[in-house]
């Protein structure tokens, strides 16, 4: 019997899709695992079985003081996880093991103390830039270039991402590679045309983290410019202090900060909600190949969205009925979008059939246990 680790100095717990992967190898018979990652108490754990061996490297209140660690934080976090990996992975464990890594310290780590009856799976969900890298990544990230052909497997939500690690590792013709979307296997049952909100508005919403390096301003000036009687606008999720500052000046009446909720109270948001909006702007390679889950949870509701021409979106959008992406830096275009896909949304199940049929997650998990498969096979 396999045991699967998923280890990292940060936390998984941020990442729907990690999610759906303790999900899938559940199903797939693997009974044993193990945890060792920082503890945000205000996100859902989602390992809380008794099937999972937990370790907590540190204990944070929510995002916003995870966030702003300081340097004696990180310090001890590295200690903690090497002292905790060491004791529970390199000294304990002699079963054949799946390891799943989200930085570069914990990849790091299990390079340098991977067994043979072990597979590594990098998984790449946050993509950085190496000239923008403290010294000590930059370090880390040169061996793990020098010795990529130790992890069996990287796994990337975007393919353009897949593309940028290829090109940067040493070894990526000995890696193996696999694009596999922040997807889901949601089954939402939508009856009738509208959405299940109780008001006669139009329910617009953004989920997620918003930033001042957000397309935030040219969206709150199309809201002013929309007839605030046929329209509500929601920020649900993580908003800096700036950003609420900024949309409490324009002092609208038809905008509602719902703030920061656990990802099981979702539901309720999405059942209520016409269009979705991704926000983010060509800032960095992370948002350019932008791969964000609530994208399909949009889809998996039936749900079309608006977002910007970055690759990352233009490559997903491939059907009218799933939304449009536009240049979201002009609120004209906002505008137009808004009132196009609004009167092209009167039946969710259009969209929500496509992403069945075409975008669900269990169409990419035959792949990755093929993989497994492959990778794992005489170890």
């Amino acid at each position: 019997m396999k045991v699967v680790y998923f280890v990292s100095v940060n936390s998984f717990l941020g990442l729907p899709p990690v999610k759906q992967l303790f999900s899938f190898y559940k199903s797939s018979s693997y009974q044993s695992f193990y945890t060792i990652q920082c503890n945000i108490q205000s996100f859902e754990n989602f390992f809380d079985e008794k099937i999972v061996f937990q370790k907590e490297v540190l204990s944070f209140k929510d995002s916003k003081s995870f966030n702003s660690q300081n340097v004696g934080h990180k310090i001890y976090k590295y200690f903690k996880f090497l002292y905790l990996f060491g004791f529970y992975f390199s000294f304990r464990q002699k079963k054949p093991s799946v390891i799943h890594t989200i930085d570069l310290f914990a990849t790091f780590i299990a390079i340098l103390f991977k067994k043979k009856n072990t597979t590594l799976i990098y998984l790449q969900y946050e993509l950085f830039e190496v000239k923008k890298l403290n010294p000590i990544d930059k370090l880390l990230f040169k061996y793990i270039q020098k010795n990529s052909a130790e992890i069996d497997l990287i796994i990337t939500p975007e393919k353009n991402r897949t593309e940028y690690l290829k090109n940067m590792l040493f070894n990526s013709s000995i890696t193996t590679f696999l694009t596999l979307p922040n997807s889901n296997n949601n089954q939402i049952e939508i009856d009738g045309k509208a959405s299940l909100n109780s008001k006669n508005k139009t329910i617009v919403s953004h989920i997620g983290a918003v930033g001042l390096n957000h397309h935030i301003k040219s969206y709150l000036d199309a809201i002013m410019q929309l007839n605030k009687d046929k329209f509500e606008f929601r920020f649900i999720g993580l908003l800096t202090n700036e950003v609420i500052g900024l949309i409490e000046s324009y002092q609208a009446e038809n905008i509602k900060i719902i703030g920061q909720i656990k990802h099981s109270e979702l539901n309720r948001y999405y059942l209520e909600t016409d269009i979705g909006v991704i926000l983010y702007k060509d800032v960095s390679l992370n948002h350019r190949f932008c791969a964000p889950n609530k994208l399909y949870e949009y889809w998996s509701y039936g749900i079309r969205v608006i977002g910007d021409k970055l690759p990352g979106l233009e490559s997903v959008f491939t059907d009218k009925c799933l939304g449009v992406t536009i240049d979201m830096s002009e609120p004209s275009e906002i505008i137009s979008a808004i009132e196009d896909v609004k009167h092209g949304n009167e039946d969710k199940r259009i969209t929500r059939n496509y992403f069945n049929n075409y975008l669900k997650l269990n169409h990419y998990l035959n792949q990755l246990a093929s993989k497994l498969s492959k990778n794992t096979s005489g170890k």
